[in-house]
């Protein structure tokens, strides 16, 4: 650019120029002047800068210039011919970064990236396939036809989903980073009802695999064995894993849709009408005894168990076989113990290491598994997310609803700060698979390590205690709104739930604790309760460290039960602050 700064300001030749240019259109055809030759050469300079520089050629919607100087629409209806004339307008009259010897202050990719948002923004308030999401509220993607983690219904305030949330998804979007081009709307509406029918399958396939012995049958190597066509299904792994275990319901009624092909059985002659089908619940019939999932190529039904005993094939010039006796129930304590293994692998490693602050978790699950839950995980180099949570259910049942809360926390987590944000989206996921069957108690908070702030939402869960020597009292409770997750729905739940904060001083000490402690009995009969707990805290050594802190509490809590059976998880979370700002 150096022809736009040769001889005085270019800004004022440039506006010289632009009051002849209009002179001369209203007068006679003069001479060529001093001002034409600077007007010419700088349209020139800028024509050379297009033609050469990508940054200069970014267009949104395929008609707005991106100045690389302020970043922002120059002018609409691009024309190459004409672009250099009205770039240079721009840059003269609206531009408020250019100048003498000033760069441009965005890269080719910026503004490609900037494009693209702009691009995206009109998309959403125009296209009805980009305004899409299925029957839980979850945003599709119109590139990778997939469910996000963007909450968004077409019935709420909001015309479309946040942008912000969506240029988050793009980037990070494989089909829109391999240049996709988006899928339309009739497409994805067909995803989407498809997806709708899976989980209404899911919902119905995890009552029986959690109910009935005849849908937790697997093969040697793990295999979950179908009771409709008795063959050993690839994809549905039933293995010591709770991840496996938790993914099984929704791998089952894809299978049942999909590809299983029941076996015929033959049909006892019975003196009476045979028995019908059990209706679905909530179809305005009264439910039959011991209800099976079926599956057909348009709905679910549920059934008799009678039509899911395995029989085998029949015999030699066909005669009936004789039938299989039903599969035995897995004793209790099998099934708790690998419920317990569940969970146990679900727990997380090391505590994070923070300067300043020490964290420390206790945790001693009680006979049957599945009481409590904690966990904690950084989100970036001086943020970390502590949850625990805890549900009355215990077994299979439970480890399955851990490992659903466990893992929508830490996907949410990743897109939003906000705990109460966070804790909306897993309320949301935790009442749609469940269906208000499991409700859970949470508490989801973000420690940030320089400013020593802690960010927190409370769904339902036992109130934190800060203890601090100093303070008078020295213990005190962190009150705050919530109802457990899997309660309510929609916006109940949304504006019972509150987020708090508290900023962490030099001697202060964190600690949530699940209901195994508080309610905790003594061989009498009496509760532990929360003023027990707090006259431990205050009992503490001086200055203790989170795991010093844990076992105190630990040690009174013992003294107290004497010989009670233990009858709930006991967890508690201790954080210790030494210092703020690392």
């Amino acid at each position: 650019m150096a022809a736009l700064t040769r001889r005085g300001s270019a800004r004022y030749t440039a506006c010289r120029a632009g009051k002849e240019v209009k002179r001369a259109r209203m007068a006679k055809p003069a001479k060529a002047t001093y001002v034409d030759a600077q007007l010419y050469a700088m349209v020139q300079a800028i024509q050379k800068r297009v033609s050469k520089d990508p940054g200069w050629r970014v267009v949104a919607r395929a008609r707005d210039w991106l100045c690389p100087y302020c970043g922002q629409v120059g002018f609409s209806g691009f024309d190459p011919h004409r672009a250099p004339r009205d770039i240079l307008k721009h840059l003269v009259t609206r531009c408020p970064d250019w100048g003498e010897d000033v760069g441009t202050r965005f890269s080719t990719r910026q503004l490609e990236a900037h494009a693209r948002k702009i691009e995206t923004e009109e998309l959403l308030r125009t296209s009805h396939g980009w305004r899409m999401s299925d029957a839980t509220g979850h945003w599709y993607c119109p590139y990778c036809a997939q469910a996000t983690a963007i909450v968004w219904r077409s019935d709420s305030k909001e015309d479309s989903p946040s942008p912000q949330e969506v240029h988050a998804h793009l980037e990070k979007c494989p089909g829109n980073r391999d240049g996709r081009k988006p899928y339309p709307p009739e497409v994805l509406d067909i995803v989407i009802q498809d997806a709708d029918k899976a989980r209404d399958y899911t919902v119905a396939v995890r009552c029986k695999f959690e109910q009935d012995p005849a849908w937790r049958q697997r093969s040697q190597d793990g295999k979950w064995v179908c009771p409709k066509c008795r063959q050993a299904v690839p994809e549905v792994e039933v293995s010591a894993d709770i991840h496996s275990v938790a993914l099984a319901p929704g791998r089952i009624a894809r299978h049942l849709m999909e590809r299983c092909k029941p076996r015929k059985t033959t049909a006892a002659k019975a003196p009476a009408a045979a028995p019908q089908a059990a209706p679905i619940a909530g179809d305005g019939q009264p439910p039959g005894a011991g209800p099976r999932v079926r599956a057909d190529s348009e709905m679910l039904v549920l059934e008799s168990t009678a039509m899911f005993q395995v029989v085998p094939p029949a015999g030699p010039q066909g005669a009936p076989a004789k039938p299989a006796p039903a599969p035995a129930q897995p004793p209790p304590d099998a099934e708790n113990e690998r419920a317990r293994e569940m969970v146990a692998k679900l727990l997380p490693g090391e505590p994070p290491q923070l300067e300043g602050y020490d964290i420390y978790c206790l945790y001693r699950p009680a006979r049957e598994a599945g009481g409590s839950f904690y966990d904690y995980f950084y989100l970036s180099p001086e943020d970390v997310s502590l949850l625990i949570c805890a549900l009355p259910g215990r077994g299979m049942e439970a480890a399955a609803t851990i490992a659903t809360v466990s893992r929508a926390v830490r996907r949410y987590a990743q897109h939003h700060r906000s705990p109460a944000e966070v804790l909306k989206r897993v309320n949301e996921d935790v009442a749609a698979e469940f269906q208000s069957r499991s409700i859970v108690t949470a508490l989801y908070g973000v420690l940030n390590e320089r400013n020593g702030v802690l960010a927190y939402a409370r769904a339902g869960h036992n109130t934190p205690l800060l203890f601090n020597r100093q303070d008078d009292p020295p213990v005190r409770e962190l009150a705050s709104r919530g109802v457990a997750l899997g309660l309510q729905r929609g916006a109940a739940f949304d504006q019972a739930l509150e987020e708090a904060a508290i900023r962490f001083r030099p001697g202060d000490s964190l600690v949530l604790h699940a209901g195994g402690v508080a309610e905790a009995v003594s061989p009498s009969g009496e509760a532990y309760g929360v003023a027990r707990l707090a006259a431990a805290l205050a009992a503490a050594p001086a200055d203790p460290s989170g795991r010093a802190l844990a076992a105190s509490i630990a040690d009174d809590l013992h003294r107290f039960m004497g010989d009670a059976p233990q009858k709930d998880d006991i967890t508690l979370l201790c954080l210790r602050c030494a210092r703020v700002g690392g």
